[in-house]
């Protein structure tokens, strides 16, 4: 089962498919400046923000877990 960080990558990865397909570029390019009117930007930028949201709490969750084994 999938985790809520593995989920939200997940999100991530298939919006940048769908603007790059979108834009005609490649899914592996490294940088990408996309257009303004690209329809699936706000999405990708919602679900960006969530990733990192996401990321964090599992990062902090983590930290405590080790500091809680550690006492």
């Amino acid at each position: 089962m999938a985790t809520k960080l593995q989920k939200a990558q997940a999100e991530v990865t298939r919006l940048w498919n769908l603007m790059c397909a979108e834009e005609g570029v490649p899914v592996d390019t490294k940088f990408v400046v996309f257009t303004s009117t690209n329809s699936h930007a706000t999405a990708y930028n919602l679900a960006v923000k969530k990733f990192f949201r996401v990321r964090s709490q599992a990062s902090q969750s983590v930290l405590r877990s080790s500091y809680q084994a550690v006492r």
